[in-house]
């Protein structure tokens, strides 16, 4: 999340021109589109987080191996619980 008054530079490949909106503050229309649409990217940073991520790896690897589902999970929660 950026702070106030820094530069942000922002690509897309729908909006091609540099058109203001005509509402208080006239910001870009990329900017309005982003703003209007930004819950799916925080959703989709939640889900691919360091941790998630982790899991899911550790999950597709231990099911290779036929880990059972149960301890698979009761070691997940233990090294999660030890990590607090």
């Amino acid at each position: 999340m950026s702070k106030k008054n820094t530069n942000v530079l922002v690509l897309s490949m729908m909006h091609s021109d540099t058109q203001v909106s005509d509402g208080k503050g006239s910001k870009p229309d990329i900017t309005l589109h982003y703003n209007n649409t930004e819950g799916g990217v925080e959703n989709l940073d939640k889900m691919t987080s360091t941790p998630t991520y982790n899991a899911y790896v550790l999950w597709t690897w231990n099911m290779e191996y036929r880990f059972q589902e149960g301890l698979f999970l009761e070691d997940l929660v233990n090294a999660e619980l030890s990590q607090k």
